[in-house]
């Protein structure tokens, strides 16, 4: 049980992970449009 919960909670700090990835990518995404307009 104890080793079940910890992967469990592993997995939710890599979905974590790749969600913060996902927001700074939309975030270089702008920028970057932002400097070619400019």
């Amino acid at each position: 049980m104890e080793l079940h919960k910890k992967k469990f909670h592993r997995k939710e700090i890599y979905e974590d992970f790749w969600e913060n990835v996902n927001v700074c990518w939309l975030i270089w995404q702008r920028k970057i449009e932002y400097v070619i307009r400019n």
